[in-house]
C-alpha cells in the first residue's frame, strides 16, 4: 500500500523483490492464496531468466504445501523449459537409461574425496534451477516414475559439470534415493546416502539437514543401524520440518514413522500410541494422504485386536 501505482514502471526491481517477500511471509504463516497474489504478479513483471528462476523456486515451495501436485509440477517444467533442459513431463524408458548411462560415465573416475570438495557453484541460475528441481521430485512420481528418475539423474550430471550446489547435499541423498529403490543397488546408494549425511552434518542449514535426514531415517539408515536408530532421526527431521514450515513432509514423517515401528515388530499397542501422539502434536497440519494412511493403519490394528471385528474395505 506504500508503493506508488506506478511503482512498475519507476521502480521494478524494488518492486520484484518487496513482492516476493510478502508473498513469502504469506507463504509462511499459511495464507497460500494471498501469497500467490504477490507471487503472480511479481512473475509478471520479472524481465530476466534469473528472476523468473527465483519466482518459480517460491511458487514451488507454496504449490508443495498447498497440496497442489499440479501446479507444482506445472510451475517446474515451466523453470526447466526457460533452462533448456528438455526434460519431458513423461520420459520415455529409453531417454532415462540414456540419462543413467550418461551419469554413469561422468562418475567413473570420481572418489569420495572429490564428490565431497567440489567446487561451488559459480552460476546462479543452475544453482536454483537445481533447487526448484528438487522440489518437483517430491511430487513428480505422481505423474511419471521416469519423470522423477531424469531429475534426480539430471542433477546429479549437473553439479558435476557445474560444482557443488547450495543444497549439494540433497543431489546426493536424491541420487542414493534412486540408486536403492529404482536399482537396488545398496551399496552404491548406501555410498551417495553416506556422502549426503557428512555435507548436511556439516551444514548449518536446517532446511538441508531436514531433507537429508527425511531421506536417510526412511531409505537408507535401516541397511546400516537398527530400526530404533532410524525412528529418532525420524523425530529429529519432524522437528526440523515444523521450524521450517514444512508441514507437508512432517506429516508424511508421521506415517513413516508409525511404519517403521511396525516394520521393527513393536507391539499393536505401541504403534495404536505412537498414532495418537502424532495426531495430537501434528495433526493440525494433517494432509489429506496421512489422514488417509493413518486412518487405515488404525482400522487393521483394530482389526487385529478384535477377532470378531468386522472388516470395513473402505475404511475412511
Amino acid at each position: 500500500r506504500f508503493l506508488p501505482d506506478n511503482k512498475w514502471q519507476i521502480m521494478r526491481e524494488q518492486s520484484l523483490e518487496i513482492y516476493m517477500e510478502i508473498g513469502e511471509c504469506e507463504y509462511l504463516i499459511g495464507n497460500y492464496q494471498l501469497s500467490k497474489h504477490y507471487i503472480y504478479e511479481a512473475l509478471e513483471n520479472a524481465l530476466t531468466k534469473l528472476e523468473q528462476l527465483k519466482i518459480y523456486r517460491l511458487m514451488s515451495f507454496i504449490f508443495i504445501e498447498e497440496h497442489n501436485s499440479e501446479m507444482e509440477l506445472d510451475s517446474g517444467l515451466k523453470a526447466l523449459d526457460l533452462c533448456q533442459m528438455n526434460i519431458k513431463l513423461e520420459p520415455k524408458s529409453w531417454e532415462v537409461a540414456k540419462e543413467f548411462f550418461q551419469l554413469k560415465f561422468a562418475l567413473r573416475n570420481q572418489t569420495n574425496e572429490q564428490l565431497l570438495s567440489l567446487k561451488p557453484i559459480q552460476d546462479e541460475e543452475i544453482d536454483v534451477i537445481i533447487q526448484i528441481m528438487i522440489n518437483v521430485i517430491g511430487n513428480s512420481f505422481r505423474k511419471s516414475q521416469n519423470l522423477t528418475a531424469m531429475l534426480m539423474l539430471r542433477l546429479m550430471r549437473l553439479q558435476l559439470k557445474h560444482g557443488a550446489a547450495t543444497e549439494n547435499a540433497v543431489v546426493f541423498i536424491n541420487y542414493a534415493l534412486m540408486l536403492i529403490s529404482g536399482f537396488n543397488d545398496v551399496k552404491e546408494a548406501l555410498r551417495f546416502g553416506n556422502l549426503a549425511a557428512n555435507l548436511a552434518d556439516e551444514s548449518k542449514n536446517t532446511y538441508i539437514k531436514a531433507r537429508v535426514y527425511f531421506i536417510n531415517s526412511i531409505f537408507l539408515n535401516h541397511w546400516q543401524n537398527k530400526y530404533e536408530s532410524s525412528i529418532e532421526k525420524m523425530r529429529t527431521v519432524q522437528q526440523y520440518q515444523e521450524q521450517l514450515g514444512l508441514y507437508y513432509n512432517l506429516t508424511v514423517m508421521s506415517c513413516f514413522l508409525c511404519n517403521a515401528k511396525l516394520l521393527d515388530g513393536r507391539t499393536l499397542q505401541e504403534i495404536s500410541e505412537e498414532m495418537a501422539y502424532q495426531k495430537k502434536i501434528y495433526g493440525k497440519y494433517s494432509s489429506p494422504l496421512a489422514q488417509d494412511f493413518l486412518a487405515e493403519l488404525s482400522h487393521w490394528i483394530h482389526v487385529l485386536q478384535t477377532p470378531d471385528a468386522k472388516i470395513n474395505w473402505h475404511a475412511q
